[in-house]
């Protein structure tokens, strides 16, 4: 989302320094909109997984195309955008991209997509955590005492881990009710209100 280094470095640092050893698989703006030293930083990282996503965005109902567009120095989170050519067709032996045929969604529902899609590298039993990096750090390996079965052929557990309620939820939070009326409707953000 065209963060500043100090984001990349604060996550990825703090991470690395609890002894975690494993990917650290991130999504990025084009690499059209990264700042010189944030490209720089990054693919020096011996153990991150970066994937550099160009949606395919309009502000105005796909009259017209553009950009991601920025707001308050940071990308447009509203924005309406299409995954268009991250999914393919298989054509004479190679996978022929295709356009996104669905529903315009914001960059904060379809990074969902992203997400499973990056699970699928993974084995079952693997480690996954999904959490914002802009705002995030670590002062412990954020595996270490989980349980864990020794059965590799066991399904794994999914852990959830929420927000304090007391201090924030969907419905006291501006800009999530905005993303989930824009994302879903009205009638699904009367649902989800009180979560």
């Amino acid at each position: 989302e065209g963060y500043d280094l100090v984001h990349y470095l604060v996550f990825i640092n703090t991470l690395k320094n609890t002894g975690f050893d494993g990917d650290i698989v991130l999504a990025v703006s084009s690499t059209k909109d990264l700042q010189d030293d944030v490209i720089e930083f990054l693919t020096s990282c011996d153990t991150c997984v970066i994937y550099a996503m160009d949606f395919v965005c309009s502000s105005d109902g796909f009259k017209t195309i553009d950009n991601r567009k920025t707001d308050n120095g940071g990308m447009m989170s509203f924005q309406q955008c299409k995954s268009d050519y991250m999914y393919g067709i298989p054509s004479e032996g190679v996978m022929k991209p295709m356009a996104d045929p669905r529903k315009v969604r914001v960059v904060a529902t379809l990074r969902y997509e992203l997400y499973w899609i990056w699970s699928t590298r993974y084995t079952s039993n693997s480690w996954i955590m999904l959490l914002d990096a802009r705002d995030s750090y670590f002062q412990s390996n954020p595996f270490v005492n989980l349980p864990r079965s020794s059965d590799t052929t066991e399904d794994g557990a999914l852990y959830f881990f929420g927000e304090n309620v007391n201090a924030t939820r969907i419905g006291k939070s501006p800009k999530n009710r905005k993303w989930i009326e824009r994302a879903y409707s009205l009638g699904v953000l009367e649902q989800m209100r009180e979560k």
